[in-house]
């Protein structure tokens, strides 16, 4: 990033490799980690929670956000975010739902040396619309790199 903070987009979606992700850029150095992940609608309930707590136990910073939605409507899917972060969260963590804003939020509040950690998509695109007109988490960090200006009018 121009701002100098390192920004890795990865598949991790188990508590296992979500902390070895954390772990390992805070052995090259990361000053901070703000981590970004969601959670699928209608799957993997039972890795939620361990999940949170990795990243509440490992990051300086965690963003819960929307991952594919599945067939579980939005406003369900962000009290249960709510919920999880109230039970197995930490002051450490905020909630934006749309995902594309969270990776805004998390590049325009870090600074040199500051690692971005997104999981949970991969190369996998989005499912569902977000306010950004991007198709992934890949394209939502070029973007803002870029400093384009193209969202959503809704």
């Amino acid at each position: 990033m121009s701002n100098g903070a390192i920004i890795v987009v990865d598949y991790a979606h188990t508590s296992e490799s979500i902390l070895h992700c954390l772990t390992t850029a805070k052995q090259y150095g990361a000053k901070r980690v703000i981590h970004i992940f969601g959670f699928r609608g209608n799957r993997d309930q039972s890795k939620r929670q361990e999940m949170l707590t990795v990243t509440s136990g490992t990051s300086d910073q965690y963003i819960l956000t929307m991952d594919d939605l599945n067939s579980v409507p939005q406003n369900e899917m962000i009290e249960t975010l709510k919920s999880l972060n109230n039970l197995y969260g930490n002051e450490k963590g905020l909630i934006i739902p749309d995902r594309t804003l969270a990776i805004k939020w998390a590049i325009e509040h870090s600074n040199p040396e500051d690692w971005i950690i997104i999981t949970g998509k991969g190369h996998e695109t989005y499912q569902q619309n977000y306010r950004l007109q991007t198709n992934s988490d890949k394209e939502t960090v070029l973007y803002f790199s870029n400093k384009k200006k193209y969202y959503r009018s809704n």
